[in-house]
């Protein structure tokens, strides 16, 4: 499968699509994955992290959402959902 990383030196803007993401580094925009895990020098700014098992490092800074979703939701992604406000 597709493997994401974000390292800790890092920045991305715009959503990620894989079915396992690691973030050390700073991340303005969506994650859609089975498998993420927030280090504890991660910055997620105005995040939405769509997953089905997630863990977050102490010190991780969070701001936003992290909806948990079934494995067969990533599965039958073929599109992105919209953003929402």
């Amino acid at each position: 499968g597709t493997r994401v990383v974000i390292a800790e030196s890092g920045l991305m803007r715009g959503d990620i699509v894989a079915d396992e993401v690691t973030v050390a580094g700073r991340l303005d925009g969506r994650i859609f994955a089975t498998k993420v895990t927030v280090e504890d020098t991660a910055h997620i700014i105005n995040g939405r992290i769509f997953h089905s098992v997630i863990s977050v490092a102490r010190g991780a800074r969070f701001e936003g959402r992290m909806p948990w979703r079934p494995p067969s939701y990533f599965e039958t992604l073929d599109q992105l959902p919209e953003l929402t406000t």
